[in-house]
């Protein structure tokens, strides 16, 4: 090479990487006349991207739009849909409330009682007057004498326990020595007779019963006192009051009440003693077992039946939401 030929100062290379296009693949060719597009190019076929023809422009333009239109009615769509659904969920509501409101209004109410333990007794109360005198072969001794004419209606027994409560309160223990005749001892019975006719209690009856406090009486005779005497108890016993408990051919019963539902069942108890307004369940009821007590409404119109559904309200007559 003749450095002196380029004038450059540099060696003259031209001719050394000659390539015709004849030697280069085809796919590696970027041919101007292969691309095909709207956009201007010059001669030798390089697109000016910076520019956007008016064809393109409008095409953004409604694509841009129908996009828009799109979406607003997507949320149309849901506004609709969450506005039927608020109006099919009140219907639901509003028919439930009035089928429930017309169901209760078919249930009897009933009021429960919580059963418990403890014991019951039966008793009889009357007056008596003092009276100190000596029985056949007996001492001398103070007893509270009640006259009566039918005590073995009563259920009255020597031996049951007696409470004495003078004028003041206070309060004597005592047992039944003896239930008399007035032929057994006359002179007795006058002493007897003359005490309670003084303190204007009939001596007309021909039986006095013996009520003597296990200590000493300090109350003169003729007093009036009153007399309490257990005639019969059960102890340590679940006990209802008489008006849960109820009968029909197959026995006695009680009608329990679900916690959920609120629904009646029909529950056999087997009972004992029933006095001062309570009976003595022995068998078919434990502690804290709620029954009903009484309903409210005219049991001839609503029947009490198994598996009936009941309105439940407290003594105070507010309804109760939950079951204790």
């Amino acid at each position: 090479m003749d450095e002196k030929k380029s004038g450059s100062g540099l060696p003259d290379i031209s001719g050394v990487f000659n390539v015709n296009d004849s030697d280069i693949p085809d796919r590696l060719l970027d041919k101007p006349e292969a691309r095909k597009t709207d956009r201007p190019q010059d001669r030798r076929g390089i697109i000016f991207t910076e520019q956007t023809t008016k064809e393109e422009l409008l095409k953004k333009q409604r694509t841009v739009r129908r996009r828009g239109n799109a979406a607003k009615k997507r949320r149309l769509r849901r506004r609709r849909m969450i506005t039927a659904a608020a109006v099919i969920a009140a219907a639901v509501i509003a028919v439930f409330a009035v089928k429930t409101a017309v169901e209760n209004s078919k249930r009897p109410t009933v009021e429960l009682y919580t059963v418990t333990v403890g014991a019951v007794r039966s008793t009889y109360e009357s007056q008596a007057a003092v009276v100190t005198a000596a029985t056949g072969k007996n001492p001398i001794a103070t007893y509270a004498v009640i006259p009566e004419n039918s005590y073995d209606l009563n259920g009255i027994k020597t031996g049951q326990t007696a409470m004495i409560t003078n004028s003041d309160g206070k309060v004597y223990e005592a047992h039944v020595t003896d239930i008399a005749e007035e032929s057994a001892d006359t002179a007795l019975t006058d002493s007897v007779g003359s005490a309670l006719t003084d303190k204007t209690l009939s001596a007309a009856s021909n039986i006095f019963i013996y009520v003597k406090p296990d200590a000493p009486m300090n109350e003169a005779d003729g007093t009036v006192l009153s007399v309490c005497i257990i005639t019969a108890e059960v102890n340590d016993v679940t006990f209802v009051p008489n008006e849960c408990i109820y009968r029909d051919s197959n026995g006695a019963f009680v009608w329990t009440v679900s916690s959920f539902g609120k629904t009646l069942a029909k529950k056999y108890v087997t009972v004992s003693l029933s006095a001062n307004g309570c009976t003595a369940v022995i068998g078919g009821l434990k502690k804290n077992e709620k029954t009903v007590y009484k309903t409210v409404t005219d049991t001839a119109e609503r029947p009490l039946t198994e598996g009936q559904k009941v309105k439940v309200i407290s003594p105070e007559g507010r309804e109760e939401t939950t079951t204790s």
